[in-house]
């Protein structure tokens, strides 16, 4: 039994040496946006990149929403990679949706359009939750940045 395990083995590695099968994520040098902190008003910034807990929030809450790295183009070095070569294309991004997530559904909260390369392509959404938010997990999204949050009464 065992040479028909090792040739099969053997196969998928050495296809996977010659690059035969590509990753499931972008390249380490592809940077996406992130959501850098969660600021309920009249309380302290949390930060949710990194952050081992969610966010707790409370719905009718006005709060501010802070992201960077929100671009049109590819955030990237010249060469391959999301770009597959040449040069690298970048502006900043318009009417980024900030969405909030729950059990297969979203609300849409605003819209914010980031700032230039100067501010790392930050973005800044001022929102207020709606009232009628049932407590639970939920994320908050905008393009492919996401930070874990938690609905409480």
């Amino acid at each position: 039994m065992r040479p028909r395990i090792a040739v099969p083995m053997v196969a998928l590695l050495a296809a996977s040496g010659l690059g035969l099968f590509a990753p499931g994520t972008a390249g380490a040098s592809c940077a996406g946006p992130t959501i850098v902190s969660i600021t309920p008003e009249a309380r302290p910034a949390a930060t949710p990149s990194g952050q081992t807990r969610p966010v707790v929030l409370h719905p009718g809450e006005a709060i501010t929403v802070t992201g960077r790295g929100f671009i049109d183009g590819c955030n990237d070095t010249p060469g391959p990679g999301c770009m597959g070569g040449g040069a690298v294309t970048q502006k900043a991004a318009h009417d980024v949706a900030l969405v909030l997530n729950r059990s297969g559904s979203g609300t849409r909260l605003g819209q914010a359009n980031a700032g230039d390369p100067a501010t790392g392509y930050s973005i800044e959404w001022q929102v207020t939750l709606p009232t009628d938010l049932p407590p639970g997990s939920a994320q908050l999204t905008a393009d492919a940045a996401t930070a874990r949050v938690i609905i409480r009464p």
